[in-house]
């Protein structure tokens, strides 16, 4: 059997190492260079979908279960995707990139 071609079951994996695989490896492929982004609604849309699709699939909630994306999101401790871009529409429709995951650094001076 080839390496690349045996597969990990999810069964094996707690929740916690799976949403700790899904900000490590998803997240940062998926908002590649979002700090030079000039996001439409549209596209904002599509990304907050394919990121709750993927939470729904890391909990394992079934199509046809009536499960809130809140519910969800308080279950995995995940904020939106773009919840770092801000609703500073241009006159064109696009929407303006904040980096929101930035670490905040306190400085205090000694006297």
């Amino acid at each position: 059997m080839r390496p690349w071609s045996v597969q990990v079951s999810d069964e094996h994996l707690s929740l916690s190492t799976e949403i700790r695989l899904y900000n490590v490896y998803i997240l940062p492929v998926l908002l590649y260079g979002a700090d030079v982004w000039s996001i439409t609604v549209t596209a904002r849309r599509r990304l907050d979908a394919f990121d709750q699709w993927c939470l729904r699939h890391i909990l394992r909630i079934a199509y046809i279960v009536n499960v809130s994306n809140l519910t969800a999101r308080k279950r995995t401790n995940q904020r939106r995707v773009t919840s770092t871009f801000v609703d500073d529409d241009d006159d064109d429709g696009r929407i303006n990139f904040n980096v929101a995951y930035s670490p905040k650094t306190s400085r205090t001076r000694n006297s």
